[in-house]
């Protein structure tokens, strides 16, 4: 009975304490909202018209990156970095390249692979030899 007792008391000083650290939890959470300024903190935003520009001037211009953007802008007097140029630039889709296989197909006729490979003879002597892919023949040379 004296351990039952026990353990209903243990579970009662476990539960105060998780009261306990629940409570100063969210003390903190709030002293430390207030400390960082409310969610008032970063940069500010980029205005929609800033944006709107950006977009056209990459539209109207699809040579230019956003260093030659950039620098138009700061011509006309508007403070906004290279990299926020480059975060609301319109990116040009470029057509898909070929596939490997795709280039394959198409210069078959070109490829060329030869195995050279070193045969000894009865007598000891190398043979150089080759294999073709297109022929699948072994052609044996000598050479000194």
């Amino acid at each position: 009975m004296g351990a039952v007792a026990l353990n209903a008391g243990h579970r009662q000083a476990r539960n105060s304490n998780c009261v306990a650290a629940k409570r100063v939890s969210i003390v903190l959470a709030l002293y430390w909202r207030w400390k960082s300024g409310g969610g008032n903190s970063g940069r500010p935003s980029v205005s929609l018209e800033m944006r709107e520009l950006v977009r056209q001037m990459s539209t109207a211009n699809p040579l230019w990156g956003a260093p030659r953007i950039h620098g138009e802008l700061l011509k006309l007097g508007i403070q906004i970095s290279q990299a926020t140029v480059a975060k609301y630039m319109v990116h040009q889709r470029k057509p898909p390249s070929q596939t490997w296989r795709t280039f394959l197909d198409n210069h078959v006729q070109q490829l060329v692979a030869i195995d050279f490979l070193v045969v000894p003879t009865v007598s000891f002597r190398c043979c150089l030899s080759s294999s073709s892919w297109a022929t699948s023949d072994v052609t044996p040379f000598t050479s000194t």
